[in-house]
């Protein structure tokens, strides 16, 4: 009993860890870019949905943003970026397209229903992501880190939530006002 036990943990345990491994590794990369000797280096994955993802490498010394690994590795090869703003002032850049291989995704400069941004994800695993926050120009980029792009619906924002009304907002902190005054 006690060894199908230990079977059924190490199975799972095997499992989990398939199940969580990035669907993109650094051996089937479409090319690297930046310096090839340099010690550090991370991933670029781009997501035009449907399994239609590519992923990039970067090598480079010192520090780097994500400006400056997309830079590079549209500089190296056939990732084409358009980009608004400067590094320099400012907010810094906002993306507004990128494509790769016949496949392209842009930002929408309206507010119609389907629209869709890019939104650029960072993770430190390739396995989990967050949405950073501060522009490409200024987010570090760490060795052995992962960024990526997807377009999101604007009707689907990641971390996007309602926001209240006035009036709303002021029954909700009066209720907690009672309930403070109450406690006492």
């Amino acid at each position: 009993m006690r060894s199908l036990l230990v079977v059924a943990v190490c199975t799972c345990a095997c499992v989990t860890y398939v199940s969580a491994t990035p669907y993109v590794d650094q051996s089937n990369l479409e090319y690297w870019a930046g310096d090839v000797q340099a010690a550090n280096s991370a991933t670029l994955v781009v997501d035009f949905g449907s399994d239609n993802h590519f992923a990039f490498g970067y090598r480079w010394d010192g520090e780097a943003t994500s400006w400056d690994m997309l830079s590079a590795v549209c500089s190296a090869g056939n990732l084409d970026e358009t980009h608004t703003g400067d590094v320099e002032i400012g907010f810094g850049v906002m993306v507004k397209s990128i494509s790769y291989g016949g496949f392209a995704m842009d930002n929408d400069d309206t507010s119609e229903p389907g629209d869709t941004w890019l939104v650029y994800w960072d993770s430190i695993d390739g396995n989990h992501w967050s949405v950073p926050w501060t522009g490409i120009s200024s987010n570090p980029v760490a060795d052995g880190s992962w960024n990526g792009w997807t377009a999101t619906p604007t009707d689907n924002w990641p971390g996007q939530q309602p926001i209240p009304e006035p009036t709303t907002l002021l029954v909700l902190v009066a209720g907690a006002l009672g309930l403070a005054v109450r406690k006492r």
